[in-house]
């Protein structure tokens, strides 16, 4: 069966998206599935150098992601109209399968169902325009918002199946007339052979943050709590990854002169586990408006790596509140409990025991 993949993040872009979609592509049998993916030319972030996919890639010639306001719109622009060309020109594929980057870019699948009688699923990472609105870069009934959404749920109407990353994110569509049959519920999962859990080192306790810093990313507590503890030096905070929140993180503690913080770049596939490895708690944070139409995929290297997870007291991504995850909430008095829930588990393999294979709790 042929299957044409459209995202504008692939291998060896180390975008989450295009990490996940690459993963799909090393799952599929080449003998009974031939894989076209239609992609852009970015750099997100680290360059992935394992050998590339069993898959044909299609690389757009327009311009490549670009972070700026301006320069982002360009590209997303630019791949979706190379998109639509190059998807009628290949092959005809028996099933499409559209990610959510750009946004819209279901639209596409949408097309070529109609023109070419394949079948169309639509994977959301992330749902549009729910989130724009949660972030308010929209205003929930301003014109654009409701052209966007009519044309989004146009598309998920007119899809074969739509895959979320959970429960609440379901929730979401249903509420905006979606049938629920055409919903299948799949959450993200990690590399549970690419990151394993490992002893911990000694030293401060390091709450490790990996991954983009983004706008739908809670900074308030953390930021409030590197204050309160700014001269503690049993405690240390490393933020591996970039982002725009992430860039004003780096501006408060150096305004603050918080020492105990440390910015990396993002870490390179191949070095994400030892990356990981380094901390003792992984941290995950969520604007809580945004519950349900984006959920953090970086909770599941946490729990492949077998690290203590704390989440913001959004309950971010609802569902993963089990097993040694704790929620916090904004008081200091919660967090300094931080010490108590890690345990100071004794080194050694055992102490971050964890399954690798969905990074679900044993």
């Amino acid at each position: 069966m042929h299957i044409l993949a459209i995202n504008q993040f692939f291998w060896p872009d180390t975008a989450a998206t295009g990490q996940l979609l690459t993963d799909v592509t090393r799952g599929m049998d080449p003998k009974v599935h031939a894989i076209t993916v239609l992609c852009g030319s970015s750099d997100y972030g680290a360059v992935d150098r394992s050998s590339p996919p069993w898959a044909k890639i299609v690389r757009s010639t327009g311009m490549a992601f670009s972070r700026g306001k301006i320069g982002r719109v360009v590209s997303y622009a630019s791949f979706f109209a190379s998109a639509a060309i190059r998807g009628v020109r290949v092959p005809k594929p028996a099933l499409v399968l559209t990610l959510t980057t750009p946004p819209l870019i279901s639209v596409v699948g949408t097309l070529l169902k109609s023109l070419r009688g394949s079948k169309h699923f639509i994977w959301e990472m992330d749902l549009y325009p729910d989130i724009a609105v949660d972030l308010n870069v929209l205003r929930h009934r301003s014109v654009v918002t409701r052209l966007i959404g009519a044309v989004a749920d146009f598309s998920r109407r007119r899809a074969d199946g739509i895959i979320v990353l959970g429960d609440d994110m379901k929730a979401r569509l249903v509420a905006r007339g979606i049938p629920e049959h055409k919903i299948f519920v799949a959450e993200n999962w990690a590399d549970g052979c690419g990151i394993l859990p490992a002893p911990f080192n000694e030293g401060p306790l390091v709450v490790h943050y990996s991954g983009t810093f983004g706008l739908a990313h809670e900074e308030h507590t953390i930021t409030g709590v590197m204050r309160e503890l700014r001269d503690d030096r049993r405690f240390r905070f490393v933020f591996a990854g970039g982002g725009a929140r992430r860039e004003r993180l780096e501006e408060f503690c150096q305004t603050e002169g918080i020492s105990t913080a440390e910015f990396r770049p993002y870490a390179a596939r191949a070095e994400l586990g030892r990356s990981l490895a380094e901390g003792h708690v992984g941290l995950v944070t969520q604007v809580p408006e945004t519950l349900g139409s984006v959920v953090p995929s970086k909770t599941y290297g946490i729990m492949a790596a077998g690290l203590r997870a704390f989440l913001n007291r959004t309950d971010a991504g609802g569902e993963l509140s089990r097993g040694t995850w704790r929620v916090w909430s904004d008081s200091l008095n919660d967090w300094k409990r931080i010490e108590i829930w890690c345990g100071r588990p004794e080194p050694g393999p055992g102490a971050r025991l964890r399954s690798t294979t969905t990074g679900q709790s044993e």
